[in-house]
């Protein structure tokens, strides 16, 4: 491709990013009750303490009783979005959704670099259209969650080790950059990270001419290395954390192998993997075009390790982390690069084989937006736009919580798992009672109960739901729907 060609592309995918991120920042919805508010209200909760003042590095999150802290993956996007909210007055939600649209940008930026210096202009420009503009995009740039953040730090991860190779004399700038972006991914959010990895890897290797050549030692020694230890100590950092009470010690990351790698029944029931790949069909191109574009951006590339190393991302991924993907849609995030990039490949192969001008670039334009139409008609698609269009409603429970409790009562949840959505929108802190819990609960989450609330219209004097939990000797009284005041206990 010619110069003035290639910069045209660079243009129109430059354009691309500027208007999808304005798009998405203006249609962003006004609550996240819509979807996944369970994980939406999770992330937002320690952003609000933050900016309130309530600094911490053990992610404070007053859902499950004292001491009111549920660190999980490393608080960089909450401190970032609390920081943004304390200096600007922004409040919890509209700054956490431009952080995320920042970073989604940013990772943006960087597939753009790294697409268009392995397989050229046209695949960059339409890999960057795909990613920006699909149907996922467009429900989670901009959501108050921290998917795009370690996105973004491994894509750039990949963008510096791509850049050393255009000059082995950059090595000892490229690795220590690689190194820091790799292990804050790694950090935040090893699931993203991991599937990756392989990438990072071919990616190395072509910057400094082979496995066997020692920059290749130092530099994966640099860049994994702390990536590991990072990841290994903030692991344990939150572990010790989440021991320190009966309602979290579940949550540590012992407990949790099924959890997160899901089970051998589940990876048998074909079914399961249908669902996971049936919502890749979101992320900008119908899953059938995408294992099309497998195929002819692979014999296109004659299966270079550039391209393999990307394509193989989502299998990885899904092998990987099963349950993950199979339980929240939103984990796609992490995979959706490589989507994206494997499709605008494929489009760029074949626009490079026209060679009438007029005929490529009408090819261009005519195929990425169907590709991201088709997208939008898919079963997942749908989905998300009917979402996407639903109005927000706060929920009620929290209304009535707020409007007869003060901002120091403590409210025993019951009948709604650990979900911080109730409380968090009602802004008060809470006991909630794990759907898995069984026995009575802690003495010390009971002793600074003063408001009992119950989910899903379960409340009935002397129910079990309340015996299980609710020491006989309380005396409760209603005041109002769904909320009892502890009169004595």
């Amino acid at each position: 491709m010619n110069r003035i060609r290639a910069h045209k592309a660079d243009f129109a995918a430059g354009l691309v990013l500027v208007l999808g991120g304005l798009w998405h920042w203006v249609g962003r919805p006004e609550t996240v009750v819509n979807l996944h508010p369970f994980r939406q209200t999770q992330t937002l909760w320690p952003i609000r303490e933050f900016i309130d003042g309530g600094w911490s590095l053990a992610t404070p999150m007053p859902v499950l009783g004292p001491p009111w802290n549920v660190p999980f993956e490393f608080p960089l996007f909450q401190f970032l979005a609390g920081a943004l909210g304390s200096v600007t007055g922004f409040e919890a939600e509209p700054a956490a959704r431009l952080v995320s649209l920042a970073f989604f940008l940013l990772a943006g930026l960087a597939l753009l670099y790294i697409v268009r210096a392995w397989f050229g202009a046209i695949a960059g420009l339409a890999t960057t259209a795909l990613f920006v503009l699909s149907p996922f995009a467009n429900q989670w740039a901009a959501a108050t969650l921290m998917e795009y953040v370690p996105v973004a730090f491994t894509l750039w991860a990949l963008a510096v080790l791509v850049w050393l190779q255009r000059s082995t004399d950059r090595f000892w700038i490229a690795v220590p950059l690689a190194a820091a972006f790799s292990t804050i991914a790694a950090m935040v959010k090893v699931t993203t990270f991991l599937p990756w990895v392989p990438v990072v890897l071919v990616a190395l290797t072509l910057a400094v001419g082979g496995v066997f050549q020692r920059r290749f030692v130092l530099g994966f020694l640099a860049i994994f290395l702390p990536a590991g230890v990072g990841t290994l100590a903030w692991t344990r950092y939150a572990d010790a954390i989440k021991s320190q009470s009966e309602l979290t010690n579940w949550l540590t990351s012992s407990n949790l192998p099924d959890w997160n790698f899901g089970t051998l029944s589940q990876r048998l029931v074909v079914d399961n993997t249908a669902t996971i790949f049936d919502r890749m069909s979101s992320l900008g191109a119908p899953v059938v075009v995408w294992a099309v574009a497998v195929v002819i951006a692979g014999v296109a590339t004659r299966w270079s390790w550039q391209f393999v190393s990307v394509a193989v991302v989502p299998f990885i991924a899904v092998a990987v982390f099963f349950n993950l993907y199979l339980v929240h849609d939103y984990y796609l995030a992490a995979i959706s690069p490589s989507f994206s990039a494997v499709v605008g490949v494929a489009v760029g192969v074949v626009a490079e084989r026209l060679t009438d001008r007029r005929t490529r670039i009408g090819f261009v334009l005519v195929m990425i937006p169907g590709l991201l139409i088709a997208s939008l008609l898919s079963g997942e698609g749908r989905r998300l736009a009917e979402v996407w269009r639903a109005p927000s409603v706060i929920p009620a429970l929290s209304t009535s919580i707020a409007e007869v409790t003060e901002a120091d009562d403590v409210v025993l949840v019951l009948g709604c798992d650990w979900d911080p959505t109730v409380l968090y929108y009602a802004d008060r802190r809470g006991v909630s009672v794990p759907a898995s819990w069984e026995g009575p609960l802690p003495e010390a989450s009971l002793d600074v109960v003063t408001f009992v609330t119950v989910c899903e219209g379960l409340y009935e004097p002397g129910s079990q739901v309340l015996g299980d939990f609710v020491p006989d000797s309380w005396v409760l009284e209603q005041v109002n729907p769904g909320v009892w005041r502890v009169n004595s206990k």
